[in-house]
């Protein structure tokens, strides 16, 4: 929903959660990477939290996305440890 959109009471009162889940784009999967790299930051995790769990609520994205994040952040962390293997060894 966009700034002009919303009702006058919610754009001057809305919270940082409301704002951030109604800034995500339908579905994406950057989005949703971006929540993920939120939640590891530990000043940034509880606001993060709340934008994923209003975010998913209103189905701005779904399990497909979070599930295809999170098989690429394992792929890529098993890549980083072969990796290391192969230069240790070397």
């Amino acid at each position: 929903m966009q700034e002009s959109e919303r009702p006058e009471a919610t754009r001057a009162h809305g919270t940082a959660a409301e704002d951030g889940a109604d800034e995500l784009s339908s579905g994406g999967v950057a989005d949703v990477e971006l929540l993920f790299d939120a939640l590891t930051v530990p000043a940034m995790r509880v606001e993060a939290e709340r934008v994923f769990e209003r975010a998913a609520a209103r189905g701005l994205f779904g399990e497909r996305e979070a599930v295809a994040v999170l098989e690429r952040r394992r792929v890529a962390a098993l890549v980083a440890a072969g990796d290391r293997l192969h230069h240790a060894g070397a």
